[in-house]
């Protein structure tokens, strides 16, 4: 599983926006695809713990780690999987919004949004535990919890973003993925609604 976690990082999803597609809802469809793999994977390190993260030059190189230690050591060090995961989900629900009258490309557009609202969220589920341990390691952490990460690579407005999925009107399911994600934020980040009005 590991291998393959690595191709579907790699070369899915480090892919996925250069990649020629025969219709351009492919590019969703395998986003989706990609991210739920993503996301079975995740949810089965909440079952367990995760292995003792290694220095980013020797974890690169390992695909012996579990797959979870290699997805939380992507999206905490703003690899392809995190990259994949910006670009589908950093348009926002108005750009999904405005797809509805493409019928063809709207389904696969918002299960690939879903898929990545998930992914997300199992990851925070994930990422405290993990930075702490590379702190307790006293490994040169340059990793800090997704939250902080998404501030600091997008600022607020990437977490504006994805919180303002709860007002897409046209699936429950996102709706549902961004309130979770909203109260874990809310968690986490006690000014939140203060950071998000200035």
């Amino acid at each position: 599983v590991s291998n393959f976690t690595v191709f579907v990082q790699q070369h899915v999803l480090g892919h996925l926006w250069s990649r020629g597609y025969r219709v351009s809802s492919q590019k969703w469809e395998v986003a989706a695809a990609a991210f739920t793999h993503l996301e079975h994977v995740l949810d089965l390190a909440t079952r367990g713990s995760l292995p003792p993260p290694l220095p980013a030059g020797e974890a690169a190189a390992a695909a012996k780690h579990p797959p979870g230690y290699l997805i939380m050591h992507d999206l905490l060090g703003g690899g392809p999987a995190y990259a994949a995961l910006l670009h589908i989900l950093s348009p926002g629900y108005a750009s999904l919004t405005a797809l509805q009258s493409q019928s063809d490309e709207v389904g696969p557009r918002e299960e690939a949004v879903l898929a990545g609202l998930r992914v997300v969220n199992a990851a925070l589920r994930l990422d405290v535990p993990f930075v702490e341990h590379l702190a307790r390691m006293n490994v040169n952490n340059r990793y800090q919890p997704l939250h902080q990460k998404l501030i600091s690579t997008g600022g607020v407005r990437q977490i504006a973003v994805l919180l303002q999925y709860v007002c897409y009107p046209d699936s429950a399911e996102i709706q549902v993925e961004a309130i979770r994600l909203a109260l874990e934020l809310s968690q986490r980040l006690p000014n939140l609604v203060e950071m998000l009005a200035g």
